[in-house]
């Protein structure tokens, strides 16, 4: 499983990369493919916040 912080920097160049897209004028349907991969990478980013605050806290936040 890729760490999370590999999985941030790979955000972070993504969401650099669509914004100069975008400051550029760059038409949305040559973006979907890249906002694809952000998506993913969110949803990724989520799943190993939320695994990583059940390994170390013993249960699901918000439980009790």
């Amino acid at each position: 499983m890729t760490d999370l912080l590999t999985l941030r920097q790979a955000r972070t160049k993504l969401l650099d990369a669509l914004a100069a897209a975008q400051r550029e004028e760059l038409p949305r349907s040559e973006r979907s493919l890249a906002e694809q991969q952000r998506r993913r990478l969110h949803n990724a980013l989520q799943v190993g916040a939320t695994m990583m605050t059940w390994c170390s806290g013993g249960c699901w936040v918000g439980e009790g």
